[in-house]
């Protein structure tokens, strides 16, 4: 049985399922005091239009929301910018208007990833 929890005196790893937190690579972990950062959700949005609202599809809860990370695959957050606004449960996301007046990220597919950042209660 693969343990998904490892705490040790080099710190705490948590794995992907069928994976030995002790021993597996960086690449299979979802959390590591290495990294300070934990994977909650990911996901695209296939077609940006007014304001979505995304749920994550995580059953752990949170104590403060997670930093969402969005946008147009391929290009810069200056030339199709998006903003997320989390909570605890999920995030709206929308266009947000650029220099030039438009909302070129309109009607594109929005990647997205939820991150907390640091050590729970650290």
């Amino acid at each position: 049985m693969a343990r998904e929890f490892y705490v040790a005196s080099n710190g705490l790893r948590i794995a992907k399922y069928g994976f030995d937190a002790a021993t597996t690579s960086e690449a299979n972990l979802i959390f590591s005091t290495a990294k300070q950062l934990m994977k909650i959700d990911s996901g695209t949005i296939a077609s940006l239009s007014g304001t979505p609202r995304v749920n994550f599809s995580n059953t752990i809860p949170l104590a403060v929301p997670p930093m969402v990370i969005c946008g147009v695959r391929g290009q810069s957050t200056e030339s199709a910018p998006v903003r997320a606004d989390p909570d605890l449960t999920g995030f709206t996301v929308q266009a947000v208007q650029a220099w030039d007046g438009s909302y070129p990220a309109e009607g594109k597919p929005i990647y997205w990833i939820a991150l907390l950042m640091g050590m729970p209660g650290g």
